[in-house]
């Protein structure tokens, strides 16, 4: 039996386009092959924080983040975490926005707390922010730029 050419174009369209369709959300780093969790977190600002950005636990990349959204005085964000590392983070963790590296990127970090059950699927966690370096920084540069002077002056004597 011979396939005609419409269907032979057909087939391939419709491949084509699920594969486009798949390595979009890959890029995106949504994998579509894999069973993922949904965890929510509340922040008040997340400045540099966007969809697809990664989550990690003790270094280790688990998840990103699935979607931001406002909700009244506060910022929704949804994460996306493998589903194999859920048994891993226990109800009382804390989901930290800090910097991804000196490039200004920001990622999440769960920090795992200590307690004996796990999150379920579609429970949120609590959020908070780590002071970035170069604010540490700007916080402390009056002291440090006094210090400086002083060991300058030391050694001008």
């Amino acid at each position: 039996m011979k396939l005609s050419s419409f269907f032979k174009v057909g087939t391939f369209t419709v491949i084509v386009i699920l594969v486009s369709w798949w390595g979009i959300k890959w890029l995106g780093g949504q994998n579509i092959l894999l069973s993922n969790n949904i965890y929510t977190v509340y922040y008040d600002d997340v400045t540099g924080l966007m969809e697809s950005s990664r989550v990690k636990m003790r270094g280790v990349e688990i998840g990103n983040v699935r979607s931001i959204s406002l909700m009244g005085d506060k910022v929704k964000v949804e994460l996306s975490i493998d589903a194999e590392y859920a048994d891993m983070i226990p109800d009382n963790s804390i989901a930290e926005i800090g910097s991804a590296g000196l490039m200004g990127g920001m990622q999440i970090t769960i920090l795992q707390g200590d307690a004996a059950d796990c999150i379920q699927d579609g429970a949120v966690l609590a959020g908070r922010m780590k002071p970035d370096m170069l604010a540490t920084l700007a916080e402390q540069g009056g002291e440090l730029i006094d210090g400086l002077n002083r060991t300058v002056e030391g050694v001008n004597e």
